[in-house]
């Protein structure tokens, strides 16, 4: 008994040293002057702020800060439904919190925004000491969203902003941000780099796309493990490595707007694209109806592809078969077939295009028959190269249909000709 009642005492000393710490930080407000944080209260409670300052000439990898200011309006070709975008209105927003989902057990305990004033580029971490706390942070942030037209993020839209949507329900607060646009970079960098890039994620892209690389950079994985450690220690320190961690998210959500500005406006940039990056630029530049971008990115490509991958040819002649440029797309067709088509296994696309063009468009059905036999040539070598696949099975009874129907076209024909020359023989007989 006296065992438990000597461990009961330790733990009560021990507690007792902790909450003087705690409370001798709150009268000194020194500890987090160590993260170069403040304490920030307001009619809802208090909770720590950290505020930094770059300045806008500041280079962040390969970008000057600056290079948004004056340039933003171009990212709004991003939206679905096109606005008024300005620097100086966008709120760039990332979140850390004690798990993955977005159900009510999930806590942000840390909200980081960014934004742009007229000399300087301004950081804001907003974080909780205790989940008691979370209602004055999110009342702050309520009331900084009426200062801006913009949500910049990045997987913001699935995870960050239904999380916080679902905080402001819990404790009963009106949500302020419904006026703002979301940008959310996570789908652009997809379409963009799902090819060329083996993941991308932020900071995969920020160090293979922007130039930024990180140094002894917690991961993002880590940040609740930390936090709950905080809250047992209740040591500042232990969550230093997470305000830097997402200090950089921040800033690199403004280096990335940066970057997929320059594609509208840089034509130079092009010049230093992976092939696969351009091909998904230029279908970008077409489904967004920019037609002298996409010209200009087509031309850039077509030359590029025939010297590295005549393959690009066959999403390209796609491209302008949905624009009702047939044509075009024929000539795409045919490219690729001469510069691949002495090779046993290739994409018959093409000569099935090229057959129901003729077949259809032009009623040259011995062209036709003449690329529908290629196709078959190319899918019987695909068999016999492989294991019997459902998929070229099911390819080559259609080749073979449409080679059928074909032969009696051609053989109608026939007959109809002969027909017709009788006719005009007879006819000549009783002339005579």
């Amino acid at each position: 008994m006296s065992q438990l009642k000597n461990r009961l005492n330790r733990l009560k000393k021990t507690q007792a040293s902790i909450d003087n710490k705690v409370i001798s930080s709150h009268l000194k407000g020194g500890e987090w002057g160590e993260v170069g944080a403040v304490t920030k209260t307001n009619a809802y409670g208090s909770f720590v702020k950290r505020e930094i300052r770059i300045p806008l000439q500041e280079k962040i990898g390969f970008y000057p800060l600056y290079q948004l200011v004056g340039s933003a309006q171009a990212l709004s070709h991003l939206q679905s439904i096109k606005s008024n975008v300005l620097h100086d209105k966008m709120l760039f927003f990332d979140t850390e919190t004690t798990g993955l989902g977005i159900g009510a057990g999930n806590v942000p305990f840390m909200l980081g925004i960014g934004y742009y004033t007229d000399d300087a580029f301004i950081v804001e971490q907003l974080f909780i000491r205790n989940p008691s706390e979370e209602l004055a942070m999110l009342a702050y942030i309520n009331e900084k969203f009426q200062h801006f037209t913009h949500l910049v993020s990045y997987n913001g839209k699935t995870f960050d902003l239904p999380l916080l949507k679902n905080r402001f329900i819990i404790h009963r607060l009106t949500y302020e941000g419904e006026h703002l646009e979301h940008i959310d970079l996570l789908y652009p960098a997809r379409s963009l780099w799902r090819n060329s890039l083996t993941t991308c994620k932020l900071s995969h892209v920020e160090r293979k796309r922007l130039g930024i690389h990180r140094v002894d950079d917690v991961p993002g994985s880590m940040a609740p493990t930390l936090y709950f450690k905080y809250l047992i220690e209740k040591d500042p320190n232990i969550v230093a490595d997470v305000f830097r961690h997402n200090k950089v998210d921040i800033v690199t959500l403004a280096i990335l707007s940066i970057y997929f500005v320059s594609l509208f406006e840089k034509r130079d940039v092009y010049s230093n694209l992976e092939l696969d990056e351009l091909y998904r630029l230029c279908v970008w530049f077409n489904n967004m109806e920019l037609t002298d971008l996409f010209q200009y990115v087509y031309e850039l490509l077509t030359t590029r592809v025939i010297e590295e991958d005549p393959n690009y040819f066959i999403p390209l002649a796609m491209i302008f078969k949905k624009k009702k440029d047939v044509e075009t797309s024929v000539s795409l067709w045919k490219k690729f077939i001469e510069l691949q088509g002495h090779q046993r296994i290739i994409n018959t696309e093409p000569y099935i295009e090229l057959a129901k063009y003729y077949e259809h468009r032009k009623k040259d059905f011995k062209q036709a028959i003449y690329y529908t036999k290629e196709a078959e040539l190319r899918v019987y070598n695909r068999i016999s190269l492989s294991k019997r696949n459902q998929k070229y099975t099911e390819i080559l009874q259609e080749i073979q249909k449409r080679k059928n129907r074909l032969e009696k076209k051609i053989k109608s024909r026939v007959n109809e000709v002969d027909q017709n020359s009788v006719v005009e023989l007879r006819q000549v007989e009783m002339n005579v």
